[in-house]
């Protein structure tokens, strides 16, 4: 009894870690790449709003492909699919453009701002999107017994922890490359948590489940 237990509580440790951890990374990716490019592009009213925009449609980008991951994939097919996405958004990190995508003519920079930000963030940042979803309904499979909303809470206090401590604890004692570098390393401990969600899931999953697709919780 008591080592069941402590498997179940290590198992939800596992969901826990990984909404806490992808809410509080995508937290620090706008700060971030916005100290960098700014600078490149200068910070008129025109580049705030056009990375808004982008982050914004990556965001949803990111609650339609959990959604419909869930929707219509099987557990087995979902671990290999996320893992697929997993890959393509190591290959795209570092998440910080480098030097390379640096202007020579800011005349008319949305091109070159939507070219950078795609080539850089977009992928990492799809694949924290989509946690928060893919987690809670992993969650649901995995211990049915609990509820999974509790995670919303989880994932509420990882935001809220990026906001207050990038600009009072990270921006004044580190450097920019430094915090990119660790923000490489969490991202990467990040996926290898989530993806051990979706094993977990996908191992606790009712056998008429293995061979349909399942519905999250909303």
């Amino acid at each position: 009894m008591r080592g069941h237990r402590r498997e179940r509580m290590s198992r939800q440790a596992i969901f826990v870690i990984a909404i806490l951890a992808s809410s509080f990374l995508i937290f620090l990716v706008q700060p971030m790449v916005g100290k960098r490019i700014l600078p490149w592009f200068g910070g008129t009213a025109g580049v705030w709003a056009l990375c808004l925009a982008f982050y914004q449609t990556t965001l949803f980008l990111g609650y339609a492909y959990a959604h419909l991951l869930i929707r219509f994939a099987r557990p087995r097919m979902q671990l290999g699919i996320h893992g697929l996405l997993a890959i393509l958004a190591l290959i795209a990190l570092p998440v910080l453009p480098g030097e390379a995508w640096k202007p020579n003519d800011v005349a008319h920079p949305s091109l070159d701002i939507l070219m950078m930000l795609g080539s850089s963030v977009s992928l990492p940042f799809i694949a924290l999107a989509s946690t928060g979803p893919l987690v809670q309904a992993w969650f649901a499979r995995s211990d049915p017994d609990r509820s999974p909303y509790p995670l919303y809470a989880v994932s509420n206090l990882g935001s809220f922890a990026a906001l207050l401590s990038y600009p009072f604890l990270i921006e004044p004692r580190l450097a920019l490359s430094t915090t990119g570098m660790l923000w490489t390393y969490a991202f990467v401990a990040t996926l290898i948590a989530v993806l051990a969600c979706a094993f977990l899931a996908q191992r606790d999953a009712p056998p008429h489940e293995r061979t349909i697709g399942s519905e999250g919780p909303d």
